[in-house]
């Protein structure tokens, strides 16, 4: 009964619909072990992302990419895994939020790390790869430090909550970038963009996944550093529309994705 209540409405549609039908039958047996969220973490969740790292920074052959994508896709399943057990065993805790939110952005810079690596080692005479890849970390680094600050301030353990508070804003005061972004804010959340990589591994499209992938943290930062301002106003602070215990569960333990 418990375990049919561990999805929240704000979960990606991938998370919903498809992760959620593994991620539970897995979290039941888990659960009996007696691990804990954080152990379950580091256990399956950044063992198996950074195996996927591994396998993509060398991206010659198929199989190779393959089990890459399925790893990485693999990864993100099992990352609900610690918040459903989590919340069953009303365990929740802001440490725990903070720990989950951590680990999971030291995968994704180890992911985009190998995806350039493996770029450069296709294309080693071409500096262009490298510019532009050194560029778009740089600006996901200044716009996760924005949102980890916002998330101090505000309380919370998940970056989420970052978009999730334009929500909350009257529509009058919303630019026609944060209505995109708030519409298709779910393209920024793990499940999808994992799912995402998975498919084009399998179709073997390295490739293309290297300049979607730069596109998206372009795009990720540029959300980012036009939404601080309204954001970050007293009127519009998460406060004043997230309570402390939404705030606590919205954090990635206690968001089951």
């Amino acid at each position: 009964m418990l375990f049919s209540q561990v999805t929240k409405s704000t979960s990606g549609p991938v998370s919903r619909h498809l992760n959620a039908r593994l991620s539970i039958p897995t979290s039941k047996l888990l659960i009996e072990t007696g691990l804990s969220p954080h152990m379950v973490t580091v256990l399956f969740v950044l063992t198996t992302g950074l195996a996927a790292v591994y396998l993509l920074a060398t991206p010659q052959g198929y199989a190779r990419l393959a089990l890459a994508g399925l790893l990485w896709h693999l990864a993100a399943v099992l990352d609900r895994c610690d918040g459903e057990i989590a919340r069953v065993k009303l365990c929740e805790s802001k440490f725990g939020a903070w720990f989950d939110t951590v680990t999971d952005n030291i995968a994704y810079f180890a992911f985009l790390i190998a995806l350039i690596v493996g770029m450069q080692r296709m294309h080693p005479e071409e500096d262009f790869y490298l510019y532009l890849s050194l560029s778009a970390l740089g600006s996901l680094a200044f716009s996760l430090g924005l949102m980890y600050r916002y998330a101090m301030q505000t309380g919370s353990g998940s970056l989420q909550n970052y978009f999730y508070a334009m929500k909350d804003m009257p529509e009058s005061d919303k630019t026609a970038f944060q209505r995109i972004t708030e519409r298709f804010g779910f393209m920024l959340k793990r499940d999808f963009f994992a799912f995402g990589h998975f498919v084009l591994c399998l179709l073997d499209a390295f490739q293309l996944m290297y300049w979607l992938t730069m596109i998206g943290m372009f795009g990720h930062a540029a959300g980012v550093v036009l939404s601080k301002r309204r954001l970050t106003t007293p009127s519009h602070r998460v406060e004043a529309a997230i309570t402390p215990e939404e705030a606590l569960t919205a954090g990635d333990q206690g968001d089951a994705r």
